[in-house]
C-alpha cells in the first residue's frame, strides 16, 4: 500500500502562549492569494484544543513523482537488487506478484484505501489533508478544514467510474469544491537513473 506520510500537530500550550508563538513563514514561490488563505486557516485553529492533525499523501504532494513515483522505485529497486538474487520459493513469488502487478504498464490503477487508513490508524478527523491525484479524493474529503491540491491534472477529464469527479479533471473539480490549488516545481533530474524505467511504467507529467 502507498503510504501516507502522516503528521501529528499536538498543542501542549495554552492558546494564550499558542497565539504569542505563533510565526507564518511565507513559502515564495506560491501566490500572496495562496500564502493569505494558508496564514488565515492556521490563525483560525489556534483555539482548539486536543489533538491537531494533518495528513498528506507522499508522491507528487510532499515530493515530487517525476518521472517515475518515488515509492514505486523504492519496490523495483529492491526487487531488482535482492529479489531477483535469492534463489528461493519466496523471492520468485513475489517477483511473479510484481510483474503481474505491471504487466500492462499500469502502476496507478490499484486501490489504495487511504481515507480506511485516516479512520483505521489515526482515528481523528485531520484539519488538513493534501493530495495532488484523483486517488486522493476520498482522504481528501476526510478533511475538516483545509484541502490542499499540489499541481493537479487539468488535461482528463474523469469517468464515470471515478464518482463525483465525473466529467471533471481534477483541478476543476477541486476548484468547484473550494480546495487550495497550489503550484510547485516537479521536473526530472536528467543525473538520476530509474529502476521504474525497465519495467516499461509510463512516466509522469512533468510540472515546470
Amino acid at each position: 500500500m502507498k503510504k501516507l506520510l502522516i503528521i501529528y500537530l499536538l498543542t501542549f500550550c495554552s492558546v494564550v502562549t499558542c497565539l504569542e508563538a505563533q510565526h507564518y513563514s511565507t513559502i515564495r514561490t506560491w501566490s500572496p492569494e495562496v500564502n493569505s488563505r494558508l496564514e488565515s486557516f492556521l490563525d483560525s485553529t489556534m483555539g482548539i484544543a486536543g489533538k491537531k492533525v494533518a495528513v498528506f499523501d507522499c508522491d507528487g504532494t510532499v515530493f515530487g513523482q517525476v518521472p517515475y513515483y518515488l515509492a514505486d522505485e523504492a519496490l523495483y529497486r529492491y526487487a531488482d537488487k535482492v529479489l531477483r538474487k535469492r534463489d528461493e520459493d519466496v523471492a520468485r513469488e513475489k517477483m511473479a506478484i510484481l510483474s503481474r502487478m505491471v504487466e500492462n504498464g499500469n502502476n496507478v490503477g490499484k486501490i489504495y484505501g487511504k481515507a480506511s487508513t485516516i479512520e483505521t490508524f489515526i482515528k481523528a478527523r485531520p484539519l488538513i489533508v493534501g493530495g495532488n491525484s484523483r486517488g486522493d479524493m476520498d482522504m481528501l474529503n476526510e478533511s475538516s478544514g483545509l484541502k490542499i491540491i499540489v499541481n493537479p491534472d487539468d488535461i482528463t477529464v474523469r469517468g464515470t467510474e471515478d464518482g463525483e469527479m465525473h466529467g471533471y479533471t481534477v483541478k476543476s473539480y477541486w476548484e468547484k469544491h473550494g480546495a487550495l490549488i497550489v503550484r510547485c516545481k516537479d521536473v526530472t533530474d536528467p543525473d538520476i537513473s530509474f529502476h521504474t524505467a525497465g519495467y516499461k511504467i509510463k512516466q509522469n507529467q512533468p510540472n515546470p
